[in-house]
Formats: C-alpha cells, sequence, structure tokens
C-alpha cells in the first residue's frame, strides 16, 4: 500500500470513529451500551467511512421491516448493489406495506 494510501485509511477510520463516537455520546443506547468504537471491527465488516455506516444501518432497517411484512429477510447481497436512493425508495415502500397491515 502507497503511503498515501494509508494516509487516506487512516483519515477514513478516524472519521468514522469520530462519528460512533458521537452517536454513542448522544446517549441514544442504553447505559452501558453503545456501538463499537474499534476501526478494525468495522472494517472486517466493510464498514470504512460514515456514509458506509449509515449504508449499512439503513439496510439493516428495510430487512427488518421487509421481514415484519413479507415474514423473510430479502437477499443482503442485492441490497449491497442497491443505492442510497434506491434503499430510501425501497425502505418508504416497505413501510407504507407495513402500515397498511397494522
Amino acid at each position: 500500500m502507497k503511503f498515501n494510501d494509508y494516509y487516506k485509511h487512516l483519515i477514513k477510520e478516524n472519521s468514522l470513529v469520530d462519528y460512533i463516537q458521537k452517536i454513542n455520546q448522544s446517549k441514544i443506547f442504553s447505559k452501558g451500551n453503545g456501538l463499537i468504537e474499534d476501526p478494525e471491527y468495522w472494517a472486517k465488516r466493510g464498514i470504512y467511512t460514515p456514509e458506509d455506516f449509515e449504508l449499512m444501518v439503513l439496510r439493516e432497517r428495510i430487512s427488518d421491516i421487509y421481514n415484519s411484512v413479507y415474514g423473510s429477510k430479502p437477499d443482503w447481497s442485492q441490497l449491497k448493489q442497491m443505492s442510497r436512493k434506491e434503499l430510501e425508495e425501497m425502505l418508504e415502500d416497505l413501510k407504507m406495506s407495513r402500515d397498511e397491515y397494522i
């Protein structure tokens, strides 16, 4: 890995850690719980930036709502190929479908 690439990777890691620390500081989790702040943990999952993290959370929300509507989880590999806009549209459609059943 070239020095410049390594340096960019560190910036991304620190940015992700900063982002996760802000989430943890917001106290949206119960006492003692929070997101793991270790960049290696997230790198093993393909998460390097706050944007990667947000897309993962969006995919997980879609998966949970899809499961509540259809009784099974969607194909994760298809979700990973979708753009943020496509994911957001899918989430809104699923919310409407879920609300129709309630």
